[in-house]
């Protein structure tokens, strides 16, 4: 019996001392004297949360008082905060809580350890962060590390500070996880004094910014420290070392806006296994629209205004890669590549993939425009986008429109680079000389203009080219398939190219000579286009000489055309050459009675 007792009391004590594992509870903080409080300190009602053992648990946040100095360390527990309600006896939040962060090292809520826990942060508002005069401070207002899933619904991170991640650090582990979802969150006016003045992400997380949910603007990454590989990086958001973001389309004011750099990447900037995903949806574009990089001048002067990929030279295993689908980068500004810049490594996609009306905008679902232009300054190269050494770019189904640079005023390719230009429109870019320069191209480097429209663009100085180039062979560059509406003398000037199907200009002179040239015609403007000079790039019917006119003999069509169709029409007027038009537009020709010409 005494055994019994002694075993009895051991449990009791046990039971006393070990946490116990209840069912998910809520506890409410506010102003002493609210007596529908559980607790006055944010602190105290975490502890209580993690001595309640398992469970999402849910702290309610009251306005009847401020919070400053906080200090919120979540480990190995998952919680959910939740701001906004005016005193802790609100049924409904009204608005959102205010939460300041303390000075030195420390974060306002920073997560650690693993086991796959939550984090969810919900009408809160971490806001004036101190940055305690600390150059190593990681996350301004949020830093987020070991196995944890984070969620913000309309949630702000605004006005922090820090050396790397100005709003939000991410150091990640293969389990960590950032969402911003629905409703809409805002990361502006953070400041990173080296990297990531919005977002810094280091290693394999995935980081979700959902249509409509997301708007990063406003942000800036200074150049204080020493590394050479991210000082003055990342205005908007930066990726490292594996990390990988969706950005998904949604409304007008969602996206990355308005973030400035000092040295590359003004909007994102990735580097050495970086993925990022720009998904446009029929609700809205993913937007990258009017990031800078302010250096313009020095032995490395700025680049990337948009986006910037920089992997390290010569480690192909370790390329970043950017995808944007039904994306608009626009408006962005940078000494070269204002638009994209690839630095060395690094692969470019952007395509248009819904077909017409199921896009956001029927006609300009994809674009590539406006980027060169800082208030009357244009930028020295590369408007739209600079691909140097070992980058692959493939841009399809994209308007690529009043872009501006000295030299390229659309795009500036080098080296071992392989760019190819297929089913786009380039219209109203201007420069000096050149629309697209290609500097010692080199195999497996290439340029390759396919299937596209390009008129309406604009040379400053005497001897304007659509491209000039000078390489290695002449499969390093090839023109095919396409309408070059520029009265130019001397369109492509070039030692040697592959040229097929291609009508240009009366003005201008043939594209290349000898056997690698072939089917080449002449076209006065308006060039079978229904009205280029408002922006209106459709074949004006299906009697128009590009209808018809080649076959794919170099190559087809990559995907669709500029809108959005994957069909080769064989129009009712007799073929030339093949049934496939050139330019951008394939003619939806839908009176097929006589196809083929046997009418």
């Amino acid at each position: 019996m005494l055994v019994l007792r002694i075993l009895a009391i051991s449990t009791l004590l046990l039971m006393a001392a070990t946490p116990s594992r209840s069912a998910a509870a809520e506890f409410r903080v506010g102003a002493v004297g609210d007596a529908a409080c559980t607790h006055t300190s944010l602190l105290a009602a975490l502890f209580a949360a993690v001595l309640n053992g398992a469970g999402l648990d849910t702290i309610k946040i009251a306005n009847n008082q401020t919070y400053t100095g906080v200090n919120l360390a979540v480990s190995g527990h998952s919680v959910r905060f939740e701001g906004g309600y005016a005193t802790c006896a609100s049924a409904t939040p009204s608005g959102r809580t205010i939460l300041s962060g303390s000075t030195g090292l420390s974060t306002a809520i920073s997560t650690s350890g693993s086991g796959g826990h939550v984090l969810e942060l919900v009408n809160i508002e971490i806001a004036n962060s101190p940055s305690g005069g600390s150059a190593s401070r990681l996350g301004g207002g949020l830093r987020v590390t070991g196995d944890y899933e984070v969620v913000l619904r309309n949630t702000r991170i605004r006005n922090n500070v820090a050396a790397r991640g100005g709003g939000i650090y991410v150091y990640a582990d293969l389990g960590t996880r950032l969402i911003l979802d629905t409703p809409l969150n805002a990361i502006f006016a953070n400041v990173a004094s080296i990297s990531g003045g919005g977002l810094y992400c280091d290693g394999p997380a995935q980081i979700e910014l959902r249509g409509g949910a997301a708007a990063v603007y406003q942000n800036s990454a200074q150049n204080n420290g020493t590394d050479p590989d991210e000082g003055g990086t990342g205005g908007g958001i930066t990726l490292l070392d594996g990390c990988s973001l969706l950005q998904s389309g949604g409304g007008a004011a969602s996206g990355v806006y308005d973030n400035v750099a000092v040295q590359y990447g003004g909007g994102y900037y990735l580097r050495n296994l970086a993925r990022l995903r720009l998904i446009g949806t029929a609700q809205g574009p993913a937007r990258v629209i009017d990031n800078r990089v302010s250096l313009v001048t020095g032995g490395t002067p700025g680049a990337g205004g948009g986006i910037a990929i920089r992997d390290p030279a010569g480690a192909s295993s370790f390329f970043s890669e950017a995808l944007a689908e039904n994306a608009w980068i626009d408006g962005n500004y940078a000494w070269q590549g204002s638009g994209v810049a690839l630095l060395g490594g690094g692969r470019f996609f952007m395509r248009r993939t819904l077909n017409g009306a199921a896009c956001h905008d029927a006609r300009y679902c994809s674009s590539l425009s406006f980027n060169g232009m800082d208030g009357s300054t244009i930028g020295a190269r590369a408007g739209a986008l600079w691909a140097g050494y070992d980058a692959t770019v493939e841009i399809t189904g994209t308007y690529i429109e009043g872009n501006s640079a000295t030299v390229g005023s659309a795009f500036w390719t080098n080296g071992t680079a392989r760019t190819t230009l297929d089913s786009v429109v380039l219209s109203g870019n201007f420069g000096a000389t050149t629309l697209i320069d290609a500097r010692d191209l080199t195999g497996p480097g290439a340029l390759i203009l396919a299937w596209s429209t390009v008129t309406g663009n604009s040379f400053t100085g005497a001897n304007g080219r659509i491209i000039s180039a000078n390489q290695s062979s002449a499969n390093t560059l090839q023109v095919y398939g396409s309408l070059l509406g520029e009265p130019l003398l001397t369109g492509v000037l070039a030692s040697q190219l592959r040229s097929d199907c291609v009508l240009r200009d009366p003005a201008m002179q043939p594209v290349g000579s000898g056997g690698t040239v072939t089917r080449q015609g002449t076209l006065a403007a308006p060039y079978g286009l229904t009205a280029p000079a408002s922006g209106n790039f459709h074949l004006a019917n299906g009697n128009v000489v590009p209808v018809d006119w080649c076959d794919a003999s170099l190559a087809p069509r990559l995907r669709t055309d500029i809108a959005g169709s994957t069909q080769v029409i064989d129009a009712v007027r007799a073929n030339l050459h093949g049934i496939h038009d050139l330019g951008a537009h394939e003619f939806p020709d839908n009176d097929r009675i006589f196809a083929n010409g046997f009418q």
